[in-house]
């Protein structure tokens, strides 16, 4: 995966139909100019009208999932056609933090939603969550630490045992230690909310007691932290500008993937677990 770029905007044909290749990749779509921009519908395709530059057309066929910055404008219609096309989009603030999603509404709900669903009904609930999402981060841990052993590489064990400290029992979400850290995690964040809406689930559920359930902020989390122990010793180092950072993030895209479905996998062997000691 890389960087989605588009061919500048032609003149749309009258009754014709843009016939996507399935052969082409779908690709994440990065709306993060600094100059002011409003994204239209042109048939087929988003366009992007920057201030200074040329318009720029986004085959809806060619798009995975969009990340959209503050300067961007978004046309109602824009919206509508995105939401058609089964697209999520991640909107940062303008520290370029996420600040929001928009997907479209679960077509098929899945066993994983209905498990969750009933988890949030339970006054444990949050704590049994919370269980498991300490233990899938504590895998992180072993499984990096068995990759290092594995490979020959020392591991100290005064330092592995502070980062269980910080990321199992308190939780701290790790830092990559590229440039531009910000930028880095929302294109992890866009990606997990993919991940999300494709295993039939919710960004977010809501226990009886109001708390929520941040299942695809978690699941970044856990991404971010697999990454960064990926990157260990090496994020530091890393100069470049966003382009350059992407490729690193895309180099993982298919173990990121895998990573996804194993972790929702877990879940809902745990839930399944946990709500039939219960009944």
């Amino acid at each position: 995966m890389i960087i989605h770029v588009a061919t500048p905007a032609r003149p749309a044909h009258p009754g014709t139909q843009q016939r996507a290749d399935t052969n082409v990749p779908r690709l994440p779509l990065y709306l993060l100019g600094q100059r002011p921009s409003r994204v239209e519908v042109d048939g087929p395709a988003l366009l992007n009208r920057q201030t200074g530059k040329a318009p720029r057309r986004y085959p809806f066929a060619r798009i995975s999932r969009i990340i959209s910055a503050a300067t961007v404008e978004w046309s109602a219609a824009a919206l509508q056609a995105v939401l058609h096309n089964g697209l999520p989009i991640v909107f940062l603030d303008r520290h370029g933090m996420p600040q929001g999603y928009l997907h479209p509404p679960q077509q098929r709900p899945s066993t994983v939603d209905a498990l969750l669903h009933e988890l949030a009904d339970r006054p444990d609930g949050l704590q049994l969550y919370n269980d498991w999402l300490r233990a899938e981060r504590m895998r992180c841990l072993c499984n990096w630490r068995a990759e290092r052993l594995q490979q020959g590489l020392s591991v100290n064990e005064a330092d592995y045992r502070e980062l269980v400290r910080r990321h199992v029992h308190q939780g701290e979400e790790a830092q990559s230690g590229l440039e531009g850290e910000r930028f880095y995690r929302s294109a992890i964040d866009a990606y997990a909310l993919q991940q999300t809406l494709r295993a039939g689930a919710r960004p977010t559920y809501w226990t009886v007691q109001g708390q929520p359930l941040s299942l695809t902020r978690d699941l970044a989390g856990l991404l971010c932290l697999d990454l960064a122990l990926r990157l260990h010793g090496l994020g530091a180092a890393v100069r470049g500008d966003e382009g350059a950072h992407l490729t690193i993030l895309h180099s993982f895209g298919q173990d990121i993937e895998t990573q996804c479905r194993e972790v929702f996998g877990r879940l809902h062997k745990h839930m399944r677990e946990v709500l039939e000691r219960w009944l």
